[in-house]
């Protein structure tokens, strides 16, 4: 069942995170009643919660940092309404949070499935604060980049003109956001090599 047909019948997104959250859950019994000691794929769900929870309470905060510094990046760029503005922030950015962190987890856990699919999960867990770190060091940098005008256009777009003293904290914002984003990538391609490497030397 795609996410559009749920859409069309206007199932909100934490509806659709409750379905897939049961399935997983029905899983994960079953096995762990066929195979007892031996079922992994309820520990592995458990992992993907994990990210998921650790990427919504990681949105949570930076939008709420990123909110204060430009509202009208969420106004503009996000398109959120002014009515009940807060709300609509806490509810973005714990959609975009929980969402990413489950395809972190998700890619992470391919990773291990692949290069040690006997192996313990700990190895896994240790990289759950990598994405958030990377995040949070890229978000800076460009960030930081953005504050001295280091060539920031290219992507963070021009809603303001010039000369609107807007212009500087809705382009710090945007940098942020990006800096977020690119450096959560990069530390979770990290961390997929490393178990790579990792399995290489055994």
């Amino acid at each position: 069942m795609e996410w559009s047909f749920l859409e069309s019948l206007g199932i909100s997104f934490w509806w659709r995170a409750l379905i897939l959250i049961v399935v997983l859950g029905l899983v994960g019994f079953v096995e762990h009643r066929l195979r007892g000691a031996q079922a992994r794929r309820w520990r592995e769900y458990l992992v993907l919660v994990a990210f998921a929870l650790a990427g919504g309470g990681f949105a949570f905060v930076i939008d709420q940092v990123t909110s204060r510094i430009s509202p009208e990046y969420f106004l503009y760029s996000k398109g959120l309404p002014r009515e009940n503005f807060a709300w609509e922030v806490v509810n973005l950015s714990l959609k975009a949070g929980v969402t990413a962190g489950f395809l972190c987890g998700g890619l992470l856990l391919f990773a291990h499935s692949r290069y040690a699919p006997n192996g313990s999960l700990r190895q896994l867990l240790r990289c759950l604060p990598a994405p958030w770190i990377g995040g949070l060091f890229g978000g800076v940098i460009f960030g930081v980049t953005v504050y001295f005008g280091l060539g920031a256009s290219w992507y963070s777009g021009s809603v303001f003109p010039p000369s609107d003293d807007r212009s500087l904290p809705y382009q710090m914002v945007a940098g942020i956001h990006f800096g977020v984003y690119l450096g959560g990538v990069v530390a979770t391609i990290w961390c997929m090599v490393r178990m790579r490497k990792t399995q290489d030397k055994r």
